[in-house]
């Protein structure tokens, strides 16, 4: 979640979590109002399908708080820049999706405690490179939280689109960072999508010790990389490991494909 603060406005986007995290509902929190929120559902959808092709998405809004929500339906693609995400307005990107977007309700309204439903029809070009669109519910009007605090708000859903079998990893070295009197070891990994479609990489790191035997293992955290994107996986370890020196197996599935990464380590 994206705060800001902006003429004694507090503008909240719920856009982060929900493009960059693993699957599940948006939310946003108002503050200073009773632990009321916004979610929309789902956050993320993954499509796999062929170039030409089109796909309806439903998406549910629900209003959890006690006021009015007036609302207008928008489309971004999504590109990699740089390494780093991009939101280009509808056809600002060539041969964008985003443009092809097809609402049934454009703009409506959602009562306090109700959930408004609406569709989507995208349409994925003869060719293009987006394989992301981020559709959002923005609010028209500001809304006046409990108290002093008022705020606007925005949530996203994140349309990703597998077309081919053209999906690729790298890795830089892993790196691992002892444990302190604060913190867990963390074992962080650098990945980068090389290929040309959308991966969710399903991580595991596990400790070996001299004689063969398995230590440790420790799932790595989920996350979405674009084509083009560069993201860290981290996995935590709330043990200790005994002294002695291990090897560390990073293994990832995806698509069907998997990368291992060796190095090792030494606990002291």
């Amino acid at each position: 979640m994206i705060a800001r603060i902006c003429g004694g406005l507090l503008a909240l986007a719920l856009v982060a979590a929900s493009l960059c995290g693993p699957d599940g509902a948006a939310r946003a929190q108002q503050a200073g109002s009773g632990g009321t929120s916004l979610s929309l559902v789902p956050a993320v959808v993954i499509v796999h399908t062929q170039f030409g092709r089109s796909t309806t998405q439903t998406l549910s809004l629900g209003n959890h708080t006690d006021q009015g929500f007036s609302y207008e339906m928008t489309a971004s693609d999504v590109v990699v820049k740089n390494g780093k995400r991009v939101f280009l307005p509808a056809g600002e990107a060539p041969h964008s999706i985003a443009s092809s977007a097809v609402f049934s309700m454009r703009s409506g309204y959602v009562e306090p405690g109700a959930t408004k439903t609406v569709q989507v029809l995208l349409t994925v070009p003869p060719q293009t490179n987006v394989r992301a669109v981020a559709l959002y519910f923005q609010n028209k009007h500001i809304v006046t939280a409990r108290g002093s605090l008022s705020m606007t708000a925005s949530l996203g859903s994140l349309i990703t689109f597998v077309l081919s079998n053209d999906s690729a990893l790298t890795a830089e070295p892993v790196h691992v960072h002892p444990p302190t009197g604060s913190q867990n070891m963390k074992i962080v990994e650098s990945l980068k999508n090389v290929g040309s479609e959308p991966i969710v990489p399903d991580g595991i790191v596990a400790f070996v010790d001299p004689s063969g035997k398995l230590a440790a293992k420790i799932p790595f955290d989920s996350k979405r990389l674009l084509p083009g994107e560069h993201q860290e996986l981290v996995a935590e370890y709330p043990g200790r490991l005994k002294p002695g020196t291990y090897r560390v197996l990073c293994t990832f599935s995806y698509e069907g494909k998997s990368l291992t990464v060796t190095g090792q380590y030494r606990s002291s």
